[in-house]
């Protein structure tokens, strides 16, 4: 972040991360996000491909303070992190089951707006090689809202975040949601690296690293390495295998009540196409 490299070693050091961290706001147009956001992974040289890219990794940023919290914060308390609505929240602590009421079309949070955000990326934004990066970043942060059930020490008969894409605003674009997932997975099936710039290298090291290979060959230590890396490594995943998940999760999901499921039922309106 910054122009250089980020680097895990180096995040306590980082100046950009302790000001995003920090207590004093930053506004909309201040400097600090052009430099926040341009994190060194590969970027082709097209100038028109940088709103793309930092909204890429801006979302990046945004998946894991999502994960963060709720696999440390209630339902209710990550709403007050978004800087829910008291009256709303008085209202969902008060009543018995937190998907009674009728929604009216419009966001109740911070929390339904960004995930109606999400979806409006998945749906509305062309998925090419170019945008590849940000529909799979949408996906995860949809994932890992998604999740909060795993942390969760009492077994949650309703989950706030599956409510909203279901009950909510979202759920007004599900059939939307469900064919631009669907296309995803037959579309987009080829494993999905971040590419990152190489730094450059020097001729003693990279000398010394070709020995150092030889010798593990010669040796046969270069196998059982391989071996050990293999096992521990996770595999690249497409595009598409993570549309498809995020499908079956909304749509094997069943809310409280005999509400019917949207995408459920969107899934079904698919039966005879070819």
């Amino acid at each position: 972040m910054g122009a250089k490299i980020s680097s895990e070693t180096s995040i306590e050091e980082n100046a950009y991360l302790r000001r995003f961290v920090g207590l004093q706001p930053i506004s909309d147009n201040d400097p600090f996000w052009n430099h926040f956001l341009s994190f060194n992974f590969f970027i082709d040289s097209n100038d028109s491909t940088i709103f793309l890219w930092q909204t890429g990794n801006a979302l990046i940023i945004l998946r894991y303070i999502c994960k963060f919290l709720v696999q440390r914060l209630s339902e209710a308390e990550f709403i007050k992190v978004f800087q829910a609505d008291k009256t709303y929240l008085e209202k969902k602590e008060a009543s018995d089951s937190d998907f009674e009421e009728e929604f009216d079309g419009c966001c109740e949070n911070k929390v339904e707006e960004f995930l109606d955000t999400l979806v409006d990326i998945l749906v509305d934004l062309p998925s090419n090689d170019s945008t590849e990066t940000i529909h799979v970043e949408a996906v995860k942060c949809l994932m890992a809202l998604l999740s909060s059930q795993l942390y969760d020490d009492d077994v949650m008969k309703s989950n706030m975040f599956y409510g909203y894409l279901i009950q909510g605003k979202c759920s007004t674009r599900s059939l939307d949601l469900t064919r631009a997932l669907i296309s995803n997975y037959l579309l987009r099936n080829t494993p999905f690296v971040i590419k990152h710039e190489k730094e450059p290298e020097s001729i003693v090291l990279g000398l010394a690293a070709s020995v150092w290979s030889a010798v593990q060959i010669v040796t046969g230590m270069d196998d059982s390495n391989s071996l050990n890396n293999n096992s521990n490594t996770t595999p690249p995943v497409s595009l598409g295998s993570l549309s498809v998940l995020l499908l079956l999760n909304l749509a094997c999901h069943q809310g409280p009540g005999s509400k019917l499921n949207p995408y459920k039922e969107s899934l079904s309106k698919f039966q005879n196409s070819q």
